[in-house]
C-alpha cells in the first residue's frame, strides 16, 4: 500500500503541468466559448467549440446544445459550464457523438492526457490520425466543486511533429486536453476502458445540478 502511494504522489506531480503546447490546434481546454445563449438553448458549433467540429454518427453538426445549469435531454454533443464543469468554466458533454480537430502535433511530445467522466454503461474512444490510442488512467481527481473525474494518458511519441486529426467519441465529460513531453506513464495495473467503434446510446434525462452562486 506505502509503494502504491509513493508512486501515485510521484505520478500527479509529474503531470501536474500546464500544457507542453498545442502546436496548431485550438481550444483544448474549451475555454473560448463566446457569444452563448442562455443555458437549455441551442447555439452555433463555431462559438461553443471554435477549432473544433462536431457530429452525430456521420452527420457533422453546425449547431449543439448549451446546457449550463439547464440539464435536458442528452444529445449527441452539448457544452457544459458552471459546477458541472470539470476544469475552467466549460466542458464538453458527449451523448454518443463525436468532436474532432486537425492540428501539428508539436515537436517533443510523448503523451496526450485529458480528464474525462465517463458513462458507466459506455465507454469513449480517442484517435490519432485515424489510429485508436490505448488510454491509461493516471489518477483520480475532485475538482473545487466536488466533481470526480479521471486524468488519462496515452503514448504519441511517435507522432509528434506531425500534422494528425484528434477525435473523441462516446458518451461522457470530457476537458483539459494536453500535449505533454513527459512519457505516458505505465500503472503497475492499467485500466483501459476506452473502447474503440460506433457508439449507439438512447436518450436520457440528465439530472438538475444546483447553480453556483453568481454563475452566468
Amino acid at each position: 500500500m506505502k509503494e502504491r502511494l509513493v508512486w501515485l504522489a510521484s505520478l500527479v506531480a509529474a503531470f501536474a503541468v500546464p500544457a507542453y503546447s498545442q502546436g496548431t490546434f485550438q481550444n483544448l481546454d474549451f475555454e473560448a466559448a463566446h457569444d452563448l445563449p442562455a443555458p437549455g438553448n441551442i447555439v452555433a458549433t463555431s462559438n461553443a467549440l471554435p477549432g473544433w467540429s462536431a457530429f452525430s454518427g456521420t452527420n457533422q453538426l453546425s449547431s449543439i446544445l448549451y446546457y449550463g445549469d439547464a440539464g435536458g435531454a442528452l444529445v449527441s454533443v452539448g457544452l457544459e459550464s458552471s459546477n458541472a464543469a470539470l476544469a475552467g468554466n466549460f466542458s464538453v458533454v458527449l451523448g454518443g457523438g463525436a468532436i474532432s480537430q486537425l492540428g501539428l502535433i508539436p515537436t517533443g511530445t510523448e503523451s496526450l492526457l485529458f480528464e474525462a467522466v465517463l458513462s458507466p454503461y459506455f465507454g469513449m474512444s480517442v484517435s490519432l490520425g485515424g489510429c485508436y490510442l490505448s488510454c491509461s488512467a493516471i489518477y483520480n481527481g475532485v475538482n473545487v466543486y466536488g466533481q470526480k473525474y479521471t486524468a488519462y494518458a496515452a503514448d504519441i511519441s511517435g507522432l509528434a511533429g506531425q500534422t494528425k486529426s484528434l477525435a473523441f467519441a462516446g458518451t461522457g465529460f470530457l476537458d483539459d486536453i494536453q500535449f505533454s513531453s513527459q512519457p505516458s506513464p505505465e500503472p503497475p495495473a492499467p485500466s483501459l476502458i476506452f473502447v474503440a467503434g460506433g457508439i449507439l446510446v438512447s436518450l436520457r434525462v440528465r439530472r438538475r445540478r444546483p447553480a453556483r452562486a453568481g454563475s452566468n
